[in-house]
């Protein structure tokens, strides 16, 4: 049994969205993402037994990652109108199912979520993260894990943990490498440059022989004369890269004693947007 749940809200609720068929109460009103979401948590705990569900959302935009880059994740279309239609439902439905929310104004939920983790780690508290952000990947360690989707998008098939060593088999190196190894790559899904010329197997290859960027830095004279070049003129990019990527582990985030499971509002909640047979899959009947 496992501490804590934390719960990638947002980019759970995006998954369903696109995984899940079109779905819709009889008078239109889109149901899929929101049944996908229901469905996905309801499943999570049920296999993974947590003592506290947590589940985090984006308020807003983070101040400071775009004080950092302002162009930090510009290249995202707006939200599609069905998703925007069902998010605040998604909100809504949390602590029916026996979870707490957590958001906070101008505040990536990555951060909130990184701090609740790191402060119930040092407490000698187990957490698993369910995301596929590989940038939670720098949090991994005895006391915390990754929970990944399965690979159909629709996240109703088995999530499966990932500790230390899945995390060096997946981007060979270590959690305590990985700040420096999505600098070097850089994450075109947030609109984050990383070193010109420098993919996951150089990267990886660099830090498992210099360790850090710091190292890197050390070691110019090993390189390729054109990735040294390359490395030497992004120096001022990496400096911002590892902020940008890095979190904030010190939030002051709420204590998570946990909501209490209402089935009877939750079936309540199903049978306003006719999602009537997830009540009786989940025994709410």
């Amino acid at each position: 049994m496992v501490d804590f749940l934390l719960i990638d809200g947002h980019q759970l609720a995006f998954r369903c969205f696109y995984g899940v068929g079109e779905l819709s109460r009889s008078d239109g009103f889109p149901t899929g993402a929101l049944h996908g979401y229901i469905h996905s948590i309801l499943r999570m705990r049920e296999e993974v037994r947590p003592r506290h569900t947590v589940v985090f959302f984006d308020h807003g935009r983070c101040l400071k990652r775009l004080q950092l880059l302002p162009t930090y994740k510009g290249q995202r279309a707006p939200m599609p109108e069905n998703m925007r239609l069902q998010l605040p439902h998604m909100r809504e439905v949390v602590p029916l199912l026996g979870a707490v929310k957590i958001e906070r104004e101008g505040t990536e939920a990555d951060d909130l979520l990184a701090s609740l983790a790191t402060r119930e780690s040092n407490r000698g508290k187990s957490s698993l993260i369910a995301s596929s952000d590989k940038d939670f990947a720098q949090l991994v360690c005895d006391r915390i894990k990754l929970h990944v989707p399965p690979a159909s998008r629709g996240g109703c098939g088995r999530w499966t943990a990932m500790d230390a060593d899945a995390v060096e088999k997946k981007f060979g190196v270590r959690p305590q490498c990985i700040v420096d190894y999505l600098s070097l790559v850089g994450d075109s899904s947030d609109n984050i440059p990383g070193v010109p010329g420098v993919g996951a197997k150089t990267a990886s290859e660099w830090l498992r022989l210099y360790g850090s960027i710091e190292g890197i830095r050390q070691h110019l004279g090993a390189l390729s004369p054109r990735l040294a070049k390359n490395f030497l003129a992004s120096e001022e990019i990496l400096a911002r890269t590892r902020e940008l990527i890095r979190f904030e582990t010190a939030m002051d985030v709420p204590e998570s004693d946990g909501e209490q499971f209402d089935g009877h509002a939750l079936k309540n909640f199903l049978r306003t947007f006719e999602l009537d047979k997830l009540a009786s899959k989940f025994f709410l009947e």
